[in-house]
Formats: structure tokens, C-alpha cells, sequence
């Protein structure tokens, strides 16, 4: 009991300072938002506080979002758009509302195609990539976290990157692939270290791979450290996590009033951001606790938690999202449709144009040969000219030499 509060007391104070630091973080973004003079200035400043408000403040991070989506449609400023609606989608997308997360994270897509800014799409895809998880469709979610990792091959890199490496290793622990999920996790974990960063579920992931990989010490001990992290950073929804992590990790060794402490921390801190997955892995933690202490407490969490399980994945949920999914995917097929067809049309013309170029050349050709072939002619008419002419003049001649002998001829007859 005494170790208990003594750590109760010390997340508190780790709490305190980590709020501190966030409420600074948020004080100068309402400064910059209060002394921008230029509407883009505005819409920035009201982006950022969505992304900043997704960690720790839900509702305060949906409303920036949305008063930054309306400002950005007012004065056609796409690059807002994309940016609100991926931030949005994040916050939507992690408090369990997936079908409005995903329609958000198309329409970024479809914005971001139509003004050639794919550049801008990293937190779009890792939105996308993110819900796919939750749907337990990891293919799918692999190629959009691949997709936003390529991005850094062409930008510089920010936090994005960071996120990219952390989702792809946690697809990869999800799916048992224990090295590859290591190796991903790790290399986030160095890079978030690099822009002075810690990220509290990389450490919950690789607590996980540990956990898989049977060190049930060193799992535990990175479940603490992503709980403390969570804590300083003032992000409810990772220290939800880390204290639902570290009450599995006390029923596997069979301490359930150990993991009951947890199991309730994290109901209270899901709760106070309505995030509904660790609301639900809480609440069946607590049900199979109480199961041999309490039914009637293990059939309340047990109640809760079938309540968030239907609105997550209720059928009618999962109807919906597979709608948006469908229709995004008959949308990229259009488009695939529209750049084949281009591509056809470019190779259509390249032909005709080498066809023209072709037939030009055959006409040069044949006009130099046209042309040859009447030099060749006048030249025979001269030379046949040039022939005659000599053949005249060598009678000629002759004609001559035999009018200058006859009178020679005729005074010698004489004499005769």
C-alpha cells in the first residue's frame, strides 16, 4: 500500500511539471493567435492548437480544427484545409469516431491531390494509417504509414517521420513480426530523441514486444517509463494506455488488487478524454479482475464495456466506414482510370508525332532523291550536248584542213 502512494505521489508531481510545460506551449499559441494580423496567421496558429489540444483536450482540439477549416474555406486557402482536417481526424479518429475520422482524412486527400500539395498529407496518412489498426486491417494500414514515410524522402523531416516509424513497428508488433517491430521501434524511439522529443507509446510498444518475447521485467519496466512520459507530457490518452498495459502486465503474474489500481487509473484518465478503445480495454481488465472477487462489479465494467465495444465496432460502425472505404478506393480507381488514360493519350500522341516526323523525313528524302535524279538528267542533257558540240567542232575542223588542201591539190594538178 505504501509503494502505492509513494507513486501516486510522485505521478502527481511529474504531472504537475508536465502540465506546466504543455500550458506554456498553449499560452503562446492564443498569444500568437490573439496578435495575428493576417488570416493565414490566424489559421495557423488555430491548427496548431488543434494538434496540440489532440494530447490532452479533445473538445478544445475539435472546436480550433473545425474554426480552422471554416477560415481556411472562406479565403480558399488549401493548405489550411488539408492541415484542419488531418488534425481533426487524428483527435476523432483516437476518441473512437472512426467513420467521421476517415471521411475527414479522404476529403484532406482529395484536397491535397486536386492542389498538388501531397507534401503536406503526413498527418492525413498516419490518421488513416492509425484507424486501420484499430480496424485490425494492417495491410491496408501498413500502405498508407509506408506512404507517409516515403513523404520524408522529398521534405525535411519533422515529427511526422517519427510517427511513421512508431505506427509501421506497432503493425508489425501487432502482427507477431517481433524483429521488425524492434527495429522500427527503435529507430523511432532514436529519432524523436534527435528533435528533443520522448513519445510515450513507443515505449508502451516496445514493453509489448518485450511482453511477446517473454521478458516480462523489461516489459514492465518500458510500460513505467511510458507511463511517466504520458504524464509529464499531460497526454490522458498514453498514460490511459501505459496504466491499462501495466494491469495486464499484473494479471498475467496473477496481482489482480495491483492491476485493479491500474485498471481504474486508466478508466479515469480514458474517461476524461472519452477515448473509447482504452475506455473499453479498462473496463474488460476490470470485469475479468472482478470476475472471482465481485460479480456484481464484474458484470457492471462487463456491461461498459460491451457499451463502448457496439460503439466502436457496432455493425452499423463498420457498415458505415466500409462505405467511406469503398468509395475512396472507386475514387483512386478513377483516378488510376483518368492517368492511364492520359498516359495513353501522351503515348497516342508520341506515336503520331514520330509518325509526322517520320513521314517528314521520307519527304525530304524523297524530294533530295526527286531533285537528284533531275540533276542527273540536265547533267546527261549537257554532257549529250557537250558530245555533240565536240563531234561539230572535229568536223568542223576537218571541213576546214580539207578546204585549205584542195587548192593545193588543184595548182599541183595544174602543173601536171
Amino acid at each position: 500500500m505504501t509503494r502505492t502512494f509513494t507513486a501516486t505521489i510522485l505521478l502527481f508531481l511529474i504531472c504537475l511539471t508536465g502540465f506546466a510545460q504543455n500550458q506554456k506551449r498553449i499560452d503562446s499559441l492564443h498569444h500568437q493567435l490573439a496578435i495575428a494580423k493576417v488570416d493565414r496567421s490566424r489559421i495557423n496558429a488555430q491548427i496548431e492548437l488543434c494538434s496540440t489540444y489532440r494530447l490532452g483536450n479533445t473538445d478544445s482540439s475539435i472546436h480550433y480544427g473545425q474554426v480552422a477549416l471554416r477560415s481556411a474555406q472562406e479565403i480558399n486557402y488549401p493548405e489550411g484545409e488539408i492541415l484542419a482536417l488531418s488534425f481533426m481526424s487524428i483527435t476523432l479518429g483516437q476518441t473512437g469516431n472512426l467513420s467521421r475520422a476517415l471521411e475527414m482524412a479522404f476529403k484532406a486527400l482529395q484536397i491535397a491531390k486536386s492542389n498538388n500539395l501531397e507534401t503536406l498529407t503526413s498527418p492525413t496518412l498516419n490518421a488513416i494509417g492509425e484507424i486501420y489498426i484499430v480496424l485490425k486491417d494492417y495491410p491496408k494500414a501498413l500502405n498508407y504509414l509506408q506512404r507517409q514515410k516515403k513523404l520524408y524522402d522529398k521534405i525535411e523531416t519533422n515529427e511526422g517521420f517519427g510517427y511513421a516509424l512508431y505506427d509501421i513497428g506497432n503493425v508489425y508488433e501487432e502482427t507477431d513480426q517481433l524483429d521488425s517491430a524492434r527495429y522500427y521501434e527503435l529507430q523511432a524511439l532514436e529519432f524523436f530523441r534527435t528533435i528533443n522529443r520522448e513519445e510515450p507509446f513507443v515505449y508502451k510498444t516496445l514493453g509489448n514486444i518485450e511482453m511477446k518475447s517473454g521478458n516480462q521485467s523489461r516489459a514492465l519496466s518500458y510500460y513505467q517509463q511510458s507511463l511517466q512520459i504520458a504524464i509529464q507530457n499531460n497526454e490522458h490518452r498514453a498514460s490511459a494506455s501505459a496504466y491499462n498495459k501495466i494491469a495486464s502486465f499484473y494479471k498475467l503474474v496473477n496481482q489482480p488488487d495491483s492491476g485493479i489500481y491500474y485498471a481504474r487509473k486508466g478508466l479515469e484518465e480514458a474517461e476524461l478524454i472519452s477515448h473509447k478503445k482504452t475506455i473499453l480495454e479498462a473496463a474488460t481488465l476490470l470485469s475479468e479482475f472482478y470476475e472471482q472477487k465481485d460479480a456484481k462489479e464484474s458484470l457492471r465494467y462487463l456491461k461498459i464495456a460491451n457499451t463502448y465495444k457496439d460503439s466502436l465496432f457496432s455493425t452499423g460502425n463498420i457498415q458505415t466506414i466500409q462505405a467511406l472505404v469503398d468509395k475512396e478506393e472507386e475514387h483512386q480507381k478513377e483516378i488510376e482510370a483518368a492517368k492511364t488514360k492520359y498516359q495513353d493519350q501522351l503515348k497516342q500522341y508520341a506515336f503520331i508525332a514520330g509518325l509526322g516526323i517520320l513521314l517528314l523525313v521520307a519527304l525530304i528524302l524523297y524530294r533530295n532523291n526527286r531533285q537528284k535524279q533531275k540533276a542527273n538528267k540536265i547533267l546527261e542533257g549537257a554532257l549529250t550536248n557537250l558530245k555533240a558540240t565536240q563531234s561539230q567542232l572535229i568536223q568542223s575542223e576537218k571541213m576546214a584542213s580539207l578546204g585549205d588542201l584542195l587548192p593545193a591539190l588543184h595548182m599541183r594538178y595544174k602543173t601536171l
